[in-house]
Order: structure tokens, then C-alpha cells, then sequence
């Protein structure tokens, strides 16, 4: 049977997703349409890491949307990625490509600034304007590339138990046993490696880097203060503080995302409770980010109950 704890947590999941879910939410839009804005000034537009942080905010967007779909629309009965094997596919695909997008974009952008700050002098070369588009651009087709299984992987199916009438969940095929070996060794060790553990390891070098170079031209600023122009001062001021900023956006990337992506994969299971009938149909949209994908590959063999998965189009036949 289901534990009390479990249904607790459930419970509390629904407390938090429809009770602060759309305020996140808001926020989140607000704070990333005000990013965009405020990135796209004609004093920024050309330094590379406004570049890559208008992209960012983009991306954040995506996330964000994405997010509210998943997570917060079901707890009002919203279920939107049900609706079509459409929506179905791409609001999976979205979800995973925007993450990465994310990630690999505050990874260059910790690049350019380490560059920036390490070789003032040669990171011209690399730290323009036109580098900078070249390279979102190459991550936004790598991304595309590595995801686009999810495109031909993920169906809406229907879910039958003893007790319950039918459900539908957006879920991974299981009428190939091929794609399911392929999606729970990409889901489980691939994507933890390539989506957390190569950004955490070149932010955390990069970071290093630049805090002991912010410190040290802090200094230096405040000594030769007096024989710098005005029009010096506010150049090294603004990349102060895109570098500042850049500093804040991956120490949070890196104190929150790693731990949450790991132990929600397989490897360090994140929640391993059993799933009562009733709360099978909200749990696939109610977990983190991770758990879409990790939850959706072992909560029908945690029911409690027989449960029996066939394509949609089938299930209603």
C-alpha cells in the first residue's frame, strides 16, 4: 500500500506547483523579458557576453514555459501535453533542449569572461561580437542534433489498471524495446555526464579564474584610479559587472542544478515511492525537470496495481 509520507508529498507537490507555481512563473517572465530588454541596449548589444546572456534569457523563456506545461497546468487539470503525440513530442523536446541550451550557453559565456579577464589583450580575437552569434548558433544545432530522439520517442499512451479507468501520459515508447535500452542508459548516464557534469566542471575552472582576476584588478582600479579617464573607468566598470553578473548565473547553476540532476537520475533515485492509482495520472507532471523523463521510465512498475500501457491510438480502439 502507499505510504502516508507518500501521499504527503504528493500532496505537498500540488500545495507548491498550484499555490507558487504561476508566481514563479510570472516572475520568471517578467525577469527574463526585462533581460532581454535591458541586453539588447546599444551599449551592450556588441560585447559578446551580452551576447550570450540575451540568449540565455531566451533559453530561460523556453525553460520556463516549458516548465509551467509540465508541471503547474495539471495541477488545474491542464493536461496540455496529452492533448496529441504533437504536443506531446515537442514539449518534451523543448524541455530538454532548452535546459541544455541553457547550460552550454552560461558555459561559453564563463569561457569568454575567463578569456576576458586572463588575456585582456588576445581575447579580442575571440570574445566578438560575430564569434559569439557563430557559436549559439552552433550549440542551438548541436542541441537540436543530440535531442531529436525525443521527437520520435515520446508518444501520449494510455495507462489501464484493475481499479482505475484509463489514463493518458505523455511517455517513452514501449513497444520498442530497442528505444527504451537506448533512452534509459542516454537518460540515466549520458545526459547527467553531458548536460551537468562537463558545464560543472569547466564553470567551476572558469569561476576560479575569474574571481582571483576580479580581486586582483579590483585592487589595481583602486590604486590607479586617479590616472584613468572617465571614459576607461565606465568600459572596465560595465565588464565588472557583466562579469559580476556572469559570476552569480554559475555559482547558482553550480549550488543548485548538479545535485538536483543527479539525484533524480537513476543512479540516485530522487523519489522511489509507489504510486496509488490515484495520483498516477498527475504524477508524471508533477516531479522535477529530470523527473519527467526519469519518472516516466519507472512509476508504471512502482504501482501498486497491474497496469497495462499501449499506444493511445490503440488504447481507444
Amino acid at each position: 500500500m502507499t505510504s502516508d509520507n507518500d501521499i504527503y508529498r504528493w500532496y505537498a507537490d500540488v500545495i507548491v506547483y498550484r499555490g507558487f507555481g504561476p508566481l514563479i512563473a510570472c516572475l520568471g517572465a517578467v525577469g527574463g523579458i526585462l533581460s532581454l530588454f535591458v541586453f539588447r541596449r546599444k551599449s551592450l548589444r556588441k560585447k559578446s557576453c551580452s551576447i550570450y546572456f540575451f540568449y540565455l534569457a531566451l533559453a530561460d523563456l523556453l525553460c520556463m514555459i516549458c516548465w509551467l506545461v509540465h508541471f503547474v497546468l495539471p495541477t488545474y487539470n491542464i493536461h496540455i501535453l496529452t492533448l496529441s503525440n504533437f504536443f506531446c513530442k515537442i514539449f518534451v523536446f523543448a524541455m530538454y533542449f532548452a535546459f541544455d541550451l541553457a547550460n552550454y550557453i552560461l558555459t561559453v559565456c564563463s569561457i569568454d569572461r575567463a578569456i576576458s579577464v586572463l588575456c585582456p589583450i588576445r581575447s579580442r580575437k575571440f570574445c566578438r561580437e560575430r564569434t559569439a552569434y557563430t557559436i549559439t548558433f552552433i550549440l542551438v544545432i548541436i542541441h537540436t542534433i543530440l535531442n531529436s530522439h525525443l521527437l520520435y520517442g515520446f508518444v501520449v499512451l494510455s495507462a489501464r489498471t484493475i481499479s482505475t479507468p484509463s489514463i493518458r501520459i505523455c511517455h517513452h515508447r514501449v513497444d520498442s524495446e530497442t528505444y527504451r535500452n537506448f533512452f534509459s542508459i542516454y537518460d540515466s548516464y549520458v545526459d547527467v555526464i553531458k548536460t551537468n557534469a562537463i558545464p560543472f566542471i569547466i564553470m567551476f575552472v572558469c569561476n576560479i579564474i575569474i574571481i582571483i582576476r576580479v580581486c586582483r584588478s579590483k585592487s589595481s582600479m583602486n590604486f590607479n584610479g586617479k590616472n584613468r579617464c572617465r571614459k576607461a573607468k565606465k568600459r572596465v566598470e560595465k565588464d565588472r559587472q557583466l562579469t559580476l553578473m556572469l559570476l552569480g548565473s554559475a555559482i547558482a547553476f553550480l549550488v543548485l542544478t548538479l545535485p538536483t540532476e543527479t539525484c533524480a537520475s537513476e543512479l540516485c533515485p530522487l523519489r522511489r515511492c509507489k504510486l496509488s492509482p490515484l495520483t498516477l495520472a498527475s504524477e508524471t507532471t508533477m516531479n522535477q525537470r529530470t523527473s519527467v523523463r526519469n519518472n516516466q521510465s519507472t512509476q508504471m512498475n512502482m504501482s501498486p496495481f497491474p497496469i497495462k500501457m499501449n499506444d493511445d491510438n490503440d488504447s481507444l480502439t
